[in-house]
């Protein structure tokens, strides 16, 4: 029996991501025959070309006197004005101030490419510019948002006016002539929505396989979507939710042995009599049992970034900040450091890479510690990314040890430099130097990236000030990731919005999660005062600022 796994295009970056590769994994490993495709690495090459970005381009200009007007009538909507003005000045140096470098820029673009492709080591600004040239070709798109599955159904189904159709008509011949048993669609994010459901309609039209839905993000809102009888009709065959390493398998012999689905957990579908069947959701208990990744599909000169994403944890060992979705995950699992090396090792030799990125939301520091020992006594030559918190273990000599063992980079959450909304979003318990923390990797050559949280609901200007001098302070030593804050409906600060200082909530839209609110700390306005005083740049201004 024949299997496509495909990831649609999500317009973040070309990187490998890990959920195809993993259930292509525990397939090939049961027997049967499963092939990745990933839509997303070669979107991301379609719409990187003069050609596509001059088009962008004039639709921007459309666009901008729109923005000028939104901006002023949204005066009471904090989330939507925000976001508003960073649109209106990404526009303002795109079109205006930047203008005739984002030209010579769209001009350049196969060189930059060429170069970006044939260079194993990148720097900050090589990503900066891909991050540029995204943001350009795509910005005339971002209000395709699909924020009601209405919304969805008939921007899916109006092929006239998709982005996406024209690029997948070049797939459909090949995937009908294939005669796929059935063909599973992941939709791990809220951008994925589109795409996925896009291609759906053309292959139940243009094919005999079965559609399976899955993922992350579409786990978060089934209940959202199961209200809409026609979804099963128009878009898939079967939805699995939950972690699908086994739910996969176990569907994948149902269907091949014309067997009851009634026993594969995590598995909604229709019934012969029309009925809406859910089985219950599926957990991993024994992480042992996951097999290795497999990257059957792939071609890996296609990305920019050939690391192998792994994964060595279900849930995460804090699991406790309340703006996280982990903070609902109940369970957590781990390999063993040995365990994991073993893995790291498997697949460093079947595919020749020395390069990983640990995606775990963040390994303890005895695991790391123990991870790291365990690859110099193997004296094996890898080099990896991971997510770490701020621990009191962690210190020079600490980092010296990951350094020798391989370890290039670092992601920290740093969030604030506030200690009240730290506790407030349940980061911490105890106090911690962090700045102490993060010179220590510094100082051993180990590449750090930190992220903040700008506008967290009751943070006042001096907390702000506060957090916005840590972010001056580590500009120009670190990669940093400045993210206003998102308030999503499965966070634990819906369960208690006044101990938030949260005023009021509007839900924006049925299925982006996305909540709208209103609290008594600092305001919009002043939210992008304090950032032009500070000369920090919003995350769309910040791909010029960093390249002009």
């Amino acid at each position: 029996m024949k299997t496509l796994l495909i990831f649609p295009p999500y317009l973040r970056n070309n990187w490998i991501h890990l959920a195809v590769p993993l259930l292509n994994g525990q397939l090939e490993a049961a027997g049967f025959l499963s092939r990745g495709l990933d839509l997303n690495c070669d979107f991301f090459n379609y719409i990187l070309s003069e050609h596509f970005m001059l088009n962008s381009l004039k639709k921007m200009e459309k666009i901008y006197d729109e923005i000028k007007l939104r901006v002023k009538e949204e005066e009471g909507d904090k989330f939507q004005r925000t976001h508003l003005i960073m649109k209106k000045n990404f526009l303002e140096m795109v079109l205006y101030s930047q203008r005739n470098n984002v030209l010579d820029f769209i001009s350049n673009i196969s060189k930059l490419k060429k170069h970006i492709f044939s260079n194993s080591k990148l720097e900050d600004k090589h990503y900066k510019s891909i991050e540029l040239a995204i943001a350009i070709s795509m910005f005339p798109y971002q209000d395709n948002n699909c924020l009601s599955y209405k919304d969805l159904k008939e921007q899916s189904l109006n092929l006239k006016n998709n982005i996406y159709y024209s690029f997948f008509k070049k797939y459909i011949n090949e995937i009908a002539n294939s005669e796929y048993e059935f063909i599973g669609i992941t939709i791990s994010f809220f951008s994925q929505l589109l795409p996925s459901f896009t291609l759906a309609s053309i292959l139940k039209k243009n094919t005999n396989s079965k559609i399976l839905f899955g993922g992350v993000f579409l786990s978060s809102i089934i209940e959202k979507i199961l209200v809409y009888g026609d979804l099963f009709d128009t878009f898939c065959d079967y939805i699995l939710i939950g972690e699908g390493e086994e739910s996969i398998v176990d569907f994948s012999k149902c269907i091949k042995n014309g067997k009851a689905l009634d026993n594969v957990n995590g598995l909604i579908y229709k019934n012969q009599k029309g009925e809406i069947i859910k089985n219950k959701p599926n957990i991993i208990k024994d992480i042992n049992k996951v097999k290795d990744i497999s990257l059957n599909g792939y071609d890996l000169n296609k990305y920019v970034r050939k690391n192998l994403p792994v994964e060595f944890s279900k849930g995460c060992y804090w699991g406790k900040c309340v703006f996280c979705y982990s903070s609902n995950s109940h369970h957590y699992y781990q390999y063993s450091p040995v365990e994991a090396v073993n893995k790291i090792e498997r697949l460093s030799k079947k595919y020749n890479i020395k390069s990983f990125d640990i995606i775990d939301d963040a390994l303890s520091p005895s695991f790391i510690k123990g991870f790291a020992k365990e690859i110099l006594s193997r004296n094996l030559d890898i080099n990896y990314g991971v997510f770490l918190r701020f621990e009191k273990a962690y210190d020079y000599d600490f980092f010296k040890l990951l350094k020798k063992s391989g370890l290039r980079t670092i992601f920290w959450g740093y969030e604030t430099a506030s200690w009240r909304l730290l506790r407030l979003m349940n980061k911490t318990r105890k106090f911690v130097n962090r700045e102490k923390i993060i010179d220590s990797a510094i100082a051993t050559g180990i590449s750090n990236k930190i992220g903040f949280i700008l506008g967290f609901p009751s943070e006042t200007k001096e907390e702000m000030e506060q957090t916005l001098k840590v972010i001056n302070k580590y500009k120009e030593k670190c990669g940093l990731s400045i993210n206003i804050f998102t308030l999503y409906d499965y966070s634990d600060i819906m369960k208690d919005e006044k101990k938030y200082g949260i005023i009021n909530t509007i839900p924006l839209g049925e299925l982006s999660g996305i909540i709208d609110f209103s609290s008594n700390g600092i305001d919009n306005n002043k939210l992008i005062e304090l950032l032009e005083k500070y000369n920090i740049n919003c995350p769309e201004k910040s791909l010029l600022g960093n390249l002009f």
